[in-house]
């Protein structure tokens, strides 16, 4: 199925009030507003993790206790995430995260799919 053929359907199915029926993750998926407070390096396990200034809501159960996003330096877009991120925090921006509903790069965390600078 191509892409714009499930954006279509899972349209019709929201619009239908079969949302519900979609896969969860794609419900508990964050999204947080804020400023960046800490972005911290951690070689050992090849993650960033990144903190926002205010409290993540909406995460899936597996990250809840974590306050913070986690990234895989070995993904593909991983350099240019955190050169922006770098220069997000520096520049003190307001920027709006997006989380992958799931704990893929790390298994207590949610995992950052994509952000933007406001």
């Amino acid at each position: 199925m191509k892409v714009v053929d499930s954006f279509w359907l899972a349209f019709g199915l929201l619009g239908l009030g079969l949302g519900s029926q979609l896969p969860t993750s794609i419900a508990e998926a964050s999204q947080t507003t804020a400023t960046v407070a800490t972005v911290l390096v951690w070689s050992s396990g090849n993650l960033v993790y990144v903190y926002p200034t205010v409290s993540i809501t909406g995460v899936p159960a597996c990250g809840a206790a974590m306050p913070y996003y986690s990234f895989s330096y070995s993904r593909p877009m991983a350099s240019a995430y955190l050169a922006a991120l770098l220069s997000a925090q520096a520049r003190g921006s307001t920027i709006t995260i997006y989380g992958t509903g799931t704990c893929t790069d790390q298994s207590i965390s949610e995992t950052l799919d994509y952000f933007s600078i406001n």
